[in-house]
């Protein structure tokens, strides 16, 4: 809402980059012989489906606030903030909004954080909203492409 508010352009894209997984991970699963362990091709198909389901949430909360989006799913090829921007880039994109995992600050330091890298290397602004374990307590409220995002008035 706060970003269909700032834009000049109607048009909003949904972007979910998705991880293909990785050998080692099919191996995970149990031992080599068993024939019941998911193949590769398996889990790839999995994670693809997976992509899809969190891209389709997304479009119904987007519809929810009255916002029209065009869906995008990418697969991750290089680092996921790297084709954040790429798509970002070729889409002429005026504002990149972004979310966060709600990871503490030594998680994001050990293993990086996706967010943290868009804001750094893009070109355009970046708005990042704090997942749900970081709003607890802090209620937002929007509605409809006209909306303002309310937030409470009191410290909390």
């Amino acid at each position: 809402s706060i970003a269909a508010n700032t834009l000049s352009s109607n048009q909003i894209t949904l972007l979910h980059v998705w991880d293909r997984p990785y050998a080692v991970l099919a191996d995970a699963f149990g031992a080599k012989d068993n024939v019941s362990d998911p193949s590769l091709d398996d889990l790839e198909r999995r994670c693809l489906e997976r992509a899809q389901e969190i891209l389709t949430e997304g479009h119904a909360l987007a519809q929810s606030l009255g916002l029209v989006v065009q869906e995008r799913l990418e697969q991750d090829h290089v680092p996921a903030w790297r084709t954040i921007l790429d798509v970002a880039s070729e889409l002429r994109s005026e504002l990149i909004v972004i979310g966060t995992r709600g990871r503490t600050v030594v998680q994001s330091n050990l293993l990086g954080s996706v967010s943290g890298a868009v804001v750094h290397h893009a070109d355009i602004p970046v708005l990042v909203v704090p997942g749900p374990s970081l709003l607890t307590g802090r209620p937002i409220h929007a509605e409809g492409a006209g909306a303002r995002v309310s937030q409470p008035t009191e410290p909390v």
